[in-house]
């Protein structure tokens, strides 16, 4: 397969700053894109990512971003409008965190939640969305939520994390034909710069996912070959769905 080369494309990773963040920032820049980015506890790996870009020989700017907030979702589009001619890619990597028992799950845990997974991921791809409508060309939306959505052993976050998932037929219905809105939901991902090997899992490939692995299914998304393919969901979980679904001692 040829190697992707994004230059003159611009792309919006949030949470760049840290976790997965980081390699896909990294990999956007390598192929050549100029990528904005956003931190909201970490803004001095938001720093170091945002100087590998211009490093790289792309442009980069760094905005803060907390996702239960509108008025910071707004300043955010604002920002971005007024530093960016267009965007073609946004990829929403951050949301959300925390797995709480059921039993002592309290209405303000549920609320963080739907509204960091479900209800600022929606409201910054809507209007990015309609804003990537009116400048041209075709703009991707790639979003990262996770497994969780289909294991009810995941709490509140579990239940985010579904309510995520189900957004992106509704988006991808509403911005279409100028944008495409896809989803990648990986299992536990392996973050650790320094490894070659993801580590073992009891999934049926028998190994972690590892956040290099993410930023490459990111990158080929925004391939030509994917510019019909909208409103899906890409499990990278080694497989684990299907042990879930039929297990293997029967």
């Amino acid at each position: 397969m040829h190697a992707l080369r994004l230059q003159d494309t611009n792309v919006l990773v949030t949470g760049g700053s840290s976790e997965t963040g980081p390699f896909l920032v990294h990999a956007f820049a390598d192929a050549g894109a100029n990528v904005a980015t956003t931190w909201f506890s970490n803004e001095a790996g938001g720093r170091a990512v945002a100087d590998y870009v211009w490093e790289a020989g792309g442009k980069s700017h760094l905005y803060h971003l907390d996702l239960l907030s509108q008025s910071s979702i707004d300043e955010l589009i604002t920002d971005i409008q007024q530093d960016w001619e267009r965007l073609d890619v946004v990829v929403l990597c951050c949301g959300s965190k925390g797995l709480r028992p059921f039993k002592e799950l309290s209405r303000d845990q549920l609320d963080t939640a739907i509204d960091g997974n479900l209800k600022g991921n929606f409201m910054l791809a809507k209007q990015l969305g309609y804003w990537m409508k009116e400048t041209g060309g075709l703009g991707k939306i790639i979003q990262l939520s996770a497994m969780s959505a289909e294991n009810p052993s995941h709490s509140a976050y579990g239940i985010g994390k579904a309510a995520q998932n189900a957004m992106v037929d509704f988006l991808a219905y509403k911005l279409a034909p100028e944008v495409t809105v896809n989803t990648i939901a990986p299992i536990t991902i392996d973050q650790d710069p320094e490894s070659e090997s993801p580590a073992e899992d009891p999934a049926p490939l028998g190994r972690r996912i590892h956040a290099r692995e993410i930023a490459r299914m990111c990158l080929l998304m925004c391939d030509p070959a994917f510019d019909t393919v909208t409103g899906e969901i890409i499990r990278m979980d080694s497989g684990r769905h299907v042990v879930n679904a039929f297990p293997r001692d029967l």
